[in-house]
């Protein structure tokens, strides 16, 4: 039953979806407009478009082309990633912790500044003895060693990926050490995307956001992000290779590349 009543919902909203863009032959188009949705897995799958017949899924229309080149490439010359091959169908990328602090340094300062000495008070010395406000105070200041976390998570992280013809697995490396995989054959998106921006400039007509892209390697509802601190050079080849990969073990989810290369070439440094 609520699974029918969320299709109705969605079916509902179709009058309000944004226009894409086909990235193929770049004609216009609101997704749904023709046609109800059967399930949301349609909803997030790939949609085809009217004119030319090429499919593509959320996220990948024309506007994310020029952040996605088509390959092959190969590895740059200057590139930060360490290969290693383990056998003929396996092999290991060795990424550096990225130098960034993934847009939450000054978020994680500012909480971080307040939000303890209020637990202190609060919670430690007993002096508000209610229990609603220390408990959420106590979240709170849960919520700030998080950010704090992941601050220097993503300054001073680093990744091991591995491409198995089974698996492909990322491993975190920090304080905390996490592994996420994804079935190789059920990869169905490797592409760059926006991890997070900052403005320059001082006054509002000058001011130019400026994004920081990560790798996203998705299967469905399932994915797993990392790369935010390599250079677009070292990215561009390596979501290549991820999907060369994908390839070579059967993989038949991926979108094809829009423009075939018959030789490697340096990818773009942005």
């Amino acid at each position: 039953m609520f699974a029918a009543l969320s299709l109705t919902l969605l079916n509902s909203m179709r009058r309000f979806a944004a226009t894409v863009k086909c990235p193929k032959c770049g004609h216009a188009f609101k997704p749904g407009a023709d046609r109800k949705y059967t399930s949301w897995r349609e909803f997030f799958g790939r949609l085809p478009c009217p004119k030319c017949g090429f499919r593509f899924g959320i996220g990948e229309d024309s506007g994310a082309k020029k952040a996605n080149p088509p390959g092959p490439f190969l590895q740059p010359a200057l590139s930060k990633v360490t290969p290693r091959l383990v056998s003929e169908r396996e092999r290991i990328f060795d990424i550096p912790p990225g130098g960034n602090w993934g847009g939450m340094l000054v978020i994680a300062i500012v909480w971080n500044l307040f939000i303890p000495p209020l637990f202190y008070y609060m919670v430690v010395l007993g002096k508000w003895r209610e229990r609603g406000p220390q408990i959420m105070i106590s979240v709170f200041f849960a919520a700030g060693l998080m950010l704090a976390y992941g601050a220097l998570r993503h300054r001073f992280g680093s990744f091991v990926l591995s491409l198995g013809p089974e698996i492909v697995r990322l491993k975190r490396v920090f304080l905390l050490r996490k592994n996420q995989t994804l079935p190789t054959l059920d990869i169905e998106s490797v592409r760059r995307v926006v991890a997070f921006s900052h403005a320059t400039g001082g006054e509002d007509f000058d001011r130019v956001d400026l994004p920081t892209y990560h790798i996203e390697v998705r299967a469905g509802f399932r994915l797993f992000q990392f790369g935010a601190g390599l250079p677009p050079s070292d990215q561009h080849w390596l979501a290549w290779v991820i999907r060369d990969h994908v390839r070579r073990c059967g993989g038949t989810g991926l979108p094809p590349e829009l423009t075939k290369r018959t030789t490697a070439i340096e990818p773009p440094t942005e």
